[in-house]
């Protein structure tokens, strides 16, 4: 439980918050406009984030191959009775 001095400081800087954050984005070249960023801004953002998420998806495909790979032969030396 907040004292209440506390309680207005908090009460203080919530309400500055926005303004506080909107000055930075501002000064950093992207528009702000009503309350958030417009989608031209995150376009690189997006980008990024698909090219990563292709490297990934790539990633996992590769592991699973190699897993099934893996167990098709243990399965095969199983069978044999070299296991």
């Amino acid at each position: 439980m907040l004292s209440v001095p506390g309680q207005v400081l908090t009460g203080l800087l919530q309400s500055q918050a926005p303004d506080h954050h909107r000055h930075h984005l501002e000064e950093a070249g992207l528009k702000v406009a009503g309350h958030g960023l417009h989608a031209e801004n995150l376009d690189g953002v997006w980008k990024g984030l698909t090219a990563l998420s292709g490297v990934y998806v790539m990633f996992l495909i590769e592991h699973f191959l190699t897993l099934g790979k893996m167990y098709k032969d243990r399965k095969k030396v199983s069978l044999l009775g070299l296991y």
